[in-house]
């Protein structure tokens, strides 16, 4: 079973999949950080689109980056190294 998230922002709960197989070591090295608590910033170069205010590094600057993003899509958690 895929590991599991959940986002709460302002009174406002979802529920998000992480995609173990695409990007794991991405995946487990956020799963080691929650529970993460920060404050939402809204991102203007992207839409709908928001973020934490702390940057977290989750890989060196050696790992390649998994499954990178080409285009986010509603509902996407991505990872910017």
């Amino acid at each position: 079973m895929a590991k599991r998230i959940r986002v709460r922002v302002d009174g406002v709960t979802a529920e998000a999949a992480l995609l173990e197989d695409a990007a794991p070591r991405t995946v487990q090295a956020l799963w080691n950080l929650l529970p993460i608590t920060d404050r939402t910033i809204q991102t203007r170069w992207s839409g709908d689109a928001w973020r934490t205010e702390g940057n977290y590094e989750l890989l060196t600057e050696e790992d390649a980056v998994e499954n990178p993003a080409g285009r986010l899509s509603a509902g996407d958690i991505i990872y910017y190294p």
